[in-house]
């Protein structure tokens, strides 16, 4: 049965109950959260009152989370006592539930996919303020120098430490300390060498 399915991001909840499934992806630098849509159980003909109330708070936690500067941080442990509540209830339910639970799962990681990128270097999912459009790396990653080459990071050394490209050289006419592809010296002006 499933309950053992692995998220695609680190940050995650599961936010099911016994009406319907609902997770939650979380940012692997910021952990800001995207909240996938409601997708009610088939095997479930009754709504309890739990399954609705559930489904309110997270509704309601899910408007909240969108507004910022409300100083609701203790919103966030009052939803993890309740999801730790309703996480003892999964046991108990029916097959067709847990079944259900695994085709809602991967729906939802395909929709929340849709609202984080990939970083290649870190191997991290982020959510967009932490996203460099422009390297199509994540910020955090941005700040590192990268291999002109391999766009790797370099490690800060005179030679690429995954591709052994040169990186930092000097103008043999005066000495100057030349950026990788420059054609002239910034400095004396000298053509370099191509390297």
């Amino acid at each position: 049965m499933g309950m053992t399915l692995k998220p695609f991001t680190r940050g995650f909840e599961d936010r099911s109950d016994e009406g319907g499934y609902r997770f939650v992806f979380k940012c692997d630098i910021c952990n800001a959260e995207y909240i996938s849509r409601y997708i009610e159980a088939s095997s479930n003909k009754k709504r309890d009152f739990i399954g609705i109330s559930s489904r309110a708070f997270s509704l309601g936690s899910s408007i909240l989370d969108r507004v910022s500067g409300s100083g609701l941080k203790d919103t966030d442990e009052k939803q993890r006592e309740f999801t730790d509540k309703l996480a003892d209830r999964f046991k108990s339910y029916a097959p067709e539930w847990h079944r259900g639970h695994d085709d809602a799962f991967f729906r939802s990681q395909e929709e929340a996919k849709k609202n984080f990128h990939y970083c290649p270097l870190c191997k991290r999912w982020v959510c967009e303020p932490d996203w460099d459009e422009e390297k199509s790396i994540c910020k955090e990653d941005s700040k590192l120098e990268v291999c002109p080459n391999c766009r790797k990071p370099t490690g800060g050394k005179k030679f690429c430490i995954n591709c052994g490209l040169r990186l930092e050289q000097n103008c043999k006419k005066c000495g100057a300390a030349l950026a990788h592809g420059q054609k002239f010296c910034g400095e004396c002006g000298a053509k370099l060498e191509s390297a």
